[in-house]
């Protein structure tokens, strides 16, 4: 064999010690293979970039999907009354005015990013929030804060609505297992309970992901537990739980 085939160790193939370094981390760069082998990168760069193109479409190693870039902390608000819409002309100049980005959606949201993180503010007053770690809550404020209330979009009084009314979605959380391990998705619990199990995933080839997200009946229950406590409070409005008596059918007067 040659050189170029077994590199500085004759006993292992370059190939096989190229394959083993990728097995524990498959974003290893060229530069870095050649650093951990202790080889001249200049003299096998060339080849190291083939060996590592070709480890990457073998099909046993196709881990997982692209990396995502929403692995944050993640949360939803909706734009009190009063506030403004990016329905209006007007609003959706002074936004994209404001550092807002247009985006071809067909819905037209709008996308604020910095180094925070990022918001999507859409035409029905719903807007998402993406947090970036470490999260702590005067950070999401802060995020909030710069996309609506550095950029004069909303008055102080929406501005506080709108902290007010932040509810948390989801996160992501990572466990290194010191290996590489494969690709496996368990999403069996996330309507009962509301998270995924991920493993081998091309963001994380060596850890365990846990993606966690509000369940959609919990949303579901606590709007409609809102509309009872709503009218519950209208209803005993005028007097007290005693003044009121049972009508025909066992209903209350």
């Amino acid at each position: 064999m040659t050189q170029e085939c077994y590199g500085n160790n004759g006993n292992v193939s370059l190939k096989q010690r190229v394959y083993d370094l990728l097995n524990h981390n498959p974003d290893h760069k060229p530069k870095q293979l050649a650093h951990l082998l202790q080889i001249d990168y200049k003299a096998y760069s060339g080849y190291l970039r083939k060996l590592r193109c070709e480890y990457k479409h073998t099909l046993q190693n196709e881990r997982g999907s692209i990396p995502s870039s929403f692995h944050n902390w993640q949360a939803f608000l909706r734009m009190p009354s009063g506030g403004p819409s990016i329905s209006s002309v007007d609003v959706r100049a002074a936004a994209v005015g404001s550092g807002w980005l247009e985006t071809r959606a067909r819905n037209r949201w709008l996308l604020w990013q910095d180094r925070l993180g990022r918001v999507q503010w859409h035409t029905r007053g719903a807007i998402l929030l993406w947090v970036r770690k470490p999260v702590k809550l005067n950070k999401v404020y802060q995020l909030v804060c710069n996309a609506f209330g550095h950029t004069f979009l909303v008055s102080d009084a929406v501005l506080d609505g709108m902290l007010q009314g932040i509810t948390f979605t989801g996160a992501h959380y990572v466990y290194d297992a010191g290996i590489r391990l494969p690709k496996r998705r368990i999403d069996l619990f996330k309507e009962s309970n509301g998270f995924i199990l991920k493993v081998g995933d091309k963001s994380h080839p060596s850890s365990i992901e846990l993606e966690v997200c509000y369940p959609g009946w919990g949303l579901r229950n606590e709007a409609l537990f809102s509309r009872l406590e709503d009218t519950l409070t209208q209803l005993l409005a005028g007097g007290s739980a005693r003044e009121l008596k049972p009508g025909p059918g066992g209903y209350i007067q």
